[in-house]
Order: C-alpha cells, then structure tokens, then sequence
C-alpha cells in the first residue's frame, strides 16, 4: 500500500474516482497479488479514456516494465468490482481486464462521465473470475514458425518500414468470410493501403506500435465524431472517421479532444505515428 500511495503523490494520471478505487480495491487483496498490483499502478504513465463507453485503458513504460501477475493470458477478465458512490442511489461496478498478465482495462461503462470526479467509494463486494496467481502463458495465436512466411507477404510499403522498425508479432489473417463480417461492422471507408494489409495478416508490432487486425478495431467518440481505431503507440491513435467514405486516417492523441493531423494513407499516418516525439 505504501508505494501505491507514493505513486499518487508523486504524479497521478488518474482521476479521482479511478484512483480511489484501485486504493480501495488493495484491501480485497492477499498480500503477493496487492504488491505487484501496487507496482503496476505505480508504473502507469499514460492513460487513455473513452468518455462515451467509460473504457479507460492504462498504459506502462515498455523500456522500464513492472512485474506481471503470473496469470498471463493474452486477455482476462479480473474481477468485477460492486461499489457505491455518495451522489447517486444505485449500486455500480467495474470490471478490470487483465492483457498478458497487466492490468489494463477499468470497464466503468457510460456512467464514467458523471462519477470521473468522486473521491470517495464503497466497495461492497469484488466478485473476481481469474485466479491472477496461477501460472498460465498463452502463446500468441501466430503459426507457429510462420513468422517468417508473414514477414514475406506483407506489404511493399510495410517491408519499407520495417528497415527503420522491427516488425515483429505478425498475425495469420482471418478467414475470408470473418474478414467480411468485420468490414461490414465499420461503418467508414478503410484506406486501401489497410485493407492490402489485413488480406495477408491480423496486425503487428512494429517499433513501439502496433497495426490493429480487423477483430481488433474498436470505435472511441470524440467531439467530432466516432472514430474507428486501427494502430496504437502510448496515447497516441491512427482512426478512420465514422460515416467518412474517402479512407482518410487521422492522428488522435489522448489529450486533446479533436484529431491532430490527417493523412491520405495508411502508411503515411503509421511513419507519423511511429515519429511521434511526445509518444513513450
């Protein structure tokens, strides 16, 4: 608890209300599961908030990473936290996920907006679906040896900046008829140059981003609109506009609440992305 709370004077990303439940949440916890959680907030440096969903994902250095719970699935769902706060009568909860063994996700859903600034929470009852501390790896669902076979049919214009960052983790396409599924629940234009990627493969990491495949894309609203997210480096995002029917990408950054800069092409936004001096 001690370094937790050191963690909160000496900087703190989150608000109020994220914060008084994680603190709080340190008392559902045996000892060995509470330190490595205390560490991993401590570590976080960016956060990146989806006002609309309540979705609020925390992000930790990749130079300088905390430890992990020994539970590392590729994705799990912690627990699911019941709790009250003072201003409203209904009871809430939040569920924490967990990616390769961190955790990552604070699912408050569409209450978030009003509740962002409370101080005070009372937890009532954590109900919690994954043992954290049972040693678990789940290798990433690439083929096994293929990575080379994926290198090769990728993109010319991905082959290009691959000589300036490693491209790594790339992932086996998804059926033709899953990728169709996909494409019809996005409501924008993809540019060409994506649509090119995800008929050879499900995304990457390249340097410190990462590409998104089609089952990983996911919608955020900002002030202008929603935006379909298809990359990712820190607090920085490459999306495609809803209803937008040219294919252009935008450059968001998790602190402002408009796109800040726009690019014909995939390829040109990623190099951006990957350029980004303010990004961890």
């Amino acid at each position: 608890m001690w370094s937790l709370l050191k963690a909160w004077r000496r900087r703190s990303p989150f608000a109020p209300v994220e914060r008084a439940l994680l603190q709080a949440l340190q008392d559902q916890l045996p000892e060995e599961p509470r330190v490595i959680l205390a560490q991993q907030i401590e570590a976080v440096n960016h956060i990146y908030r989806d006002k609309e969903s309540g979705e609020v994902n925390l992000y930790t250095p990749k130079h300088k990473p905390p430890p992990r719970f020994p539970n590392q699935r590729l994705e799990a769902l912690w627990c699911t936290v019941h709790y009250r706060v003072p201003r409203l009568p209904e009871r809430l909860k939040m569920r924490i996920y967990l990616v390769r063994g961190k955790v990552f996700t604070l699912a408050f859903g569409k209450v978030y907006r009003q509740i962002a600034r409370e101080n005070e929470v009372h937890i009532e009852r954590v109900v919690f679906h994954t043992d954290v501390m049972e040693p678990i790896y789940e290798p990433l669902p690439s083929l096994e040896g293929g990575d080379a076979d994926l290198l090769g049919s990728l993109p010319a214009w991905c082959i290009a900046l691959g000589r300036r960052w490693a491209i790594e983790q790339v992932l086996p396409p998804l059926s033709h008829e899953e990728q169709q599924q996909r494409l019809q629940a996005i409501e924008a234009a993809l540019p060409k140059d994506y649509l090119e990627l995800v008929r050879v493969c499900e995304g990457f990491r390249i340097g410190e981003a990462v590409a998104l495949g089609l089952s990983e894309v996911r919608e955020v609203s900002l002030s202008s609109g929603g935006y379909y997210l298809l990359a990712e480096r820190g607090g920085g995002f490459l999306g495609v506009r809803e209803g937008e029917q040219e294919g252009r990408v935008y450059y968001l950054h998790h602190e402002y609440p408009e796109p800040c800069a726009t690019f014909g092409t995939f390829a040109e936004a990623l190099e951006h992305l990957l350029t980004r001096p303010e990004l961890p």
